[in-house]
């Protein structure tokens, strides 16, 4: 049997995020949160929490013919189209933010647009293999994702010696 199913985000109400992943599960649908957990602190306790990677942002997998059902879970707004089409995720990219929230690695989430960096290949540690863009930020050196489909970044530290340059096609190998 052909899976044709693909991945897509849907944008939720905020802070819906966890209710709408749980009634997407319930009725039946391959759904993913990325989430990760940060100390916060209030003036009488601290307290370490659980919070959406991209707040408003759920992903669910589903057939093209199904593409309207998710709209029926608790939480839901819409999904994320560009110039009003359904743009699909690559499991790629879901599968990168699997292995960065799951990992134990220091990562921060961005929507600022970067110059463009030098073009990158991990090939070493649970990233190997991910393309991407090298960056430095505030004297850290960082590995930016690009989640194109939802305009938002990821940058996680990452040793430099886990890094080669791709040669680009005006570069000689």
């Amino acid at each position: 049997m052909n899976d044709n199913r693909r991945w897509y985000a849907l944008y939720t109400r905020p802070r819906f995020e966890a209710k709408t992943l749980d009634s997407l599960l319930k009725l039946g649908f391959e759904a993913y949160l990325p989430t990760y957990k940060t100390l916060r602190q209030w003036s009488d306790r601290k307290k370490m929490v659980t919070l959406p990677l991209f707040p408003s942002y759920c992903f669910v997998r589903i057939r093209p013919e199904e593409y309207y059902k998710p709209l029926a879970a608790y939480g839901v707004v819409r999904h994320i189209k560009f110039e009003n089409v359904p743009v699909p995720l690559p499991d790629s990219d879901i599968e990168t933010m699997r292995i960065i929230c799951e990992g134990k690695m220091n990562f921060e989430v961005t929507k600022a647009v970067f110059e463009p960096g030098t073009p990158v290949i991990i090939n070493q540690g649970s990233l190997k293999g991910l393309n991407g863009e090298f960056v430095r930020n505030s004297g850290k050196r960082k590995f930016l994702i690009r989640i194109n489909a939802i305009n938002h970044g990821i940058l996680v530290e990452i040793n430099p010696n886990f890094v080669d340059s791709i040669p680009t096609k005006n570069q000689k190998s």
